[in-house]
């Protein structure tokens, strides 16, 4: 069997210098983006990341949201993974996503 890999709590946990093994599907899905960005047609690849774009993005507005509702939430000390929401809820990468998806429309 796959050995499990270390729980992260918190954002701030994460060390990418010393990142947790891959899980095999994890591991078998960037086999694929990878490949799919390296052999097929620029569309096709773009549509494989696609979901991560939006999905990312929208998990941490859902996030901000839901703070921005309970002040009491934000009160005891923030979010575990406040870097990762500040992150895909800021709007460069809100910019990046519409500009993704715009691309795929065309």
């Amino acid at each position: 069997p796959a050995a499990t890999p270390p729980a992260i709590k918190t954002s701030a946990e994460y060390d990418p210098r010393n990142p947790p093994p891959l899980t095999p599907a994890t591991a078998s899905y960037t086999a694929f983006l990878l490949a799919s960005a390296a052999t097929d047609p620029v569309e096709v690849a773009l549509a494989a990341v696609l979901p991560c774009f939006w999905v990312y993005a929208d998990v941490a507005q859902s996030i901000t949201s839901a703070a921005a509702a309970s002040p009491a939430a934000a009160a005891e000390g923030g979010h575990p993974f406040e870097k990762w929401i500040a992150t895909y809820a800021g709007e460069g990468f809100e910019e990046s996503v519409r500009g993704a998806r715009e691309a795929m429309d065309e």
